[in-house]
């Protein structure tokens, strides 16, 4: 009898969690992980976002539409026209000639003419 009330209540919370699943919308999760993400995604405001190496090299990505394009500039100057990529978490915006930012949190990563910087978002 134990037996069969633990095997019901297991298949219970199963099914029930099978159910919560299926509610959530996947627009809910669009802006996790962004940098500066807001609930207006129609507001077309500038938006920047510094970052800066080990070595203390910084970055620019600045957007006007919520991160669908942007442009990456550096500390000499290039500046680099991205577009939102599929990420497998966090945003990746990916440009011509293997520019692109990987960002999750305040942490991510710049790639530029095959060089890679690990950077962290600043105020």
């Amino acid at each position: 009898m134990k037996k069969l009330l633990l095997v019901s209540t297991i298949l219970t919370a199963a099914v029930l969690a099978g159910c919560n699943g299926k509610d959530k919308t996947p627009a809910a999760d669009s802006g996790a992980g962004t940098p500066a993400a807001q609930s207006n995604t129609s507001q077309a405001t500038e938006k920047t976002v510094k970052y800066i190496t080990e070595d203390n090299l910084t970055f620019k990505l600045k957007t006007n539409d919520n991160f669908t394009t942007a442009t990456l500039e550096d500390n000499h100057g290039n500046s680099y026209a991205l577009k939102n990529a599929p990420a497998g978490s966090g945003m990746l915006l990916e440009g011509e000639n293997g520019v692109s930012v990987h960002t999750k949190g305040k942490e991510g990563m710049i790639e530029i003419a095959n060089k890679v910087f690990n950077v962290k978002e600043v105020q």
